[in-house]
């Protein structure tokens, strides 16, 4: 059966804050708020430190829009840092979708990869914070291992810091990218 895995995020920080924690000399000038980034709209990446830019989330051709971290290669170019500050994740049973992100509301980069002209966010096995919800996660990487993973060198996921609970079914479609895609709601 075909899942959906990591296929909605947000970023919603300040451009400070973004050159604060990832030392960017670089980043694009128009960075509203986003809610509910989905595949095909631009995906805030680092493929050289120091520099963040934007690049449609997936290809339109393949429609790939998570790549799973088993079939990553090592090249280095073609690795990049997802730039985020949470993702969501349906769980299978009743596609109840759930809101991850940090506690202290900070950024934080994922694995991706650069296909053609777009970039894919990397998954690997669920760590037991995420497992109830859903077979995979995406590769949360930590600080440390941001330039690690850049060189083309394997990293271990984290959820450190991490919390999540239960949203509006308003997140499933694009359309919506307001804060109510991030209000907590009672899953029942």
């Amino acid at each position: 059966m075909l899942r959906r895995m990591c296929g909605r995020a947000t970023l919603t920080v300040t451009p400070d804050e973004l050159r604060e924690t990832f030392e960017l000399a670089d980043l694009p000038e128009d960075m509203p708020p986003r809610f509910n980034i989905a595949p095909t709209q631009p995906l805030p990446v680092i493929r050289t430190p120091g520099h963040l830019e934007l690049m449609p989330w997936g290809t339109k051709e393949r429609r790939t829009i998570n790549v799973r971290a088993e079939r990553v290669t090592t090249k280095p170019e073609n690795r990049c840092l997802v730039v985020l500050d949470g993702f969501y994740e349906w769980r299978d049973s009743d596609k109840q979708p759930f809101y991850f992100h940090r506690k202290d509301g900070k950024p934080f980069a994922m694995g991706g990869v650069v296909i053609g002209k777009g970039a894919a966010i990397v998954t690997t096995e669920p760590l037991p914070e995420i497992a109830e919800v859903h077979d995979r996660m995406p590769l949360v990487l930590t600080p440390g291992d941001w330039r690690r993973w850049l060189d083309g060198k394997s990293a271990a996921p984290t959820l450190s810091g991490f919390e999540s609970f239960a949203v509006s079914k308003a997140v499933n479609s694009p359309k919506n990218d307001d804060p109510r895609c991030i209000e907590r709601v009672d899953p029942r």
